[in-house]
């Protein structure tokens, strides 16, 4: 950045809130790679983590987790609904 105190400067009432702005750039290239493979269900886990930080890094991996580890029950849910 351009070494501003973002803390500072909201505590100090000169800002009331600071947001990053995303990187056109890099989100075209995460979007390419990770919302045209939903089928698969494998995600860039490292990409997301990059763009976003460990903790949206993080949860985006646990729902993939848990998504495959559902499958296989609601396929036996549907089966005895059949």
């Amino acid at each position: 950045g351009c070494d501003l105190d973002l803390d500072r400067l909201i505590r100090d009432g000169v800002l009331t809130a600071a947001f990053p702005v995303h990187d056109a750039v890099a989100r075209r290239a995460l979007a390419g790679r990770w919302a045209k493979r939903w089928w698969t269900l494998d995600q860039p886990l490292d990409d997301v983590r990059d763009y976003f930080g460990e903790k949206v890094g993080f949860y985006f991996a646990w729902l993939g987790h848990y998504t495959k580890a559902l499958v296989l029950p609601s396929l036996f849910g549907a089966l005895l609904l059949l």
